[in-house]
């Protein structure tokens, strides 16, 4: 079996390689725009946002045209390179791991993390979700959009023109139990299973949004 290290690397890898097509099969986030618009509104007007997994940085790009200073970060060098190709010039880039975030305390006003920490094995989640309070300022907002599902080990997913990925899939209250272990409060989730976009084996999705006291 393989071991949650080699997983990481083994998804990484895959990004990778085939950075560029999904970047083009991804370009599309209108279905997104409702998740952006009240992120947006949760903060402040210029508020200072961490993307977690930013991947070809197309979320990065909306939420910057929401008028939000926006940082990317993401493992994949290959898929930061096609965020250079899109929009980058709106938003600063990190090559980085949300499971040991290079920035001080208290950097940012809000972290948006969409179907991206599904990728860090259940054993690491819990380290990814401390690392994100720990960067938030004080009132700060993190939203979270995980697979829903029930199985215990990582699933194998080959889609949108890539080789193998794994994922790791959560209960909604599993999913919120863990947020407040990490001390999110305020926490408002709904789970949207109409959108039909869900990796195999998923159920719906886990939308949530929790503040930093």
């Amino acid at each position: 079996m393989t071991s949650s290290p080699d997983r990481v690397i083994a998804t990484v890898a895959s990004y990778d390689a085939g950075s560029r097509a999904y970047a083009d099969h991804s370009s599309d986030r209108t279905h997104l725009s409702r998740l952006h618009e009240r992120f947006r509104d949760l903060l402040t007007p210029g508020a200072c946002i961490l993307e977690l997994g930013c991947g070809p940085g197309h979320d990065a790009a909306a939420l910057a045209a929401l008028e939000l200073e926006v940082t990317g970060l993401d493992p994949a060098r290959g898929l930061l390179t096609e965020a250079k190709r899109y929009d980058a010039i709106r938003y600063r880039l990190v090559q980085g791991d949300a499971r040991g975030l290079p920035f001080a305390s208290g950097s940012f006003d809000g972290v948006w993390a969409c179907a991206s920490l599904l990728h860090v094995p259940k054993s690491d989640v819990a380290t990814a979700l401390a690392e994100a309070f720990r960067v938030l300022k004080e009132g700060g907002v993190l939203f979270t959009s995980m697979s829903e599902g029930e199985e215990d080990d990582a699933m194998p997913v080959e889609s949108e023109g890539l080789e193998r990925r794994f994922y790791y899939y959560h209960s909604a209250p599993a999913w919120l139990e863990l947020l407040r272990e990490a001390d999110f409060g305020d926490i408002d989730q709904i789970v949207n299973r109409g959108s039909g976009n869900f990796n195999p084996a998923s159920t719906g999705w886990i939308e949530t949004y929790g503040r930093k006291p």
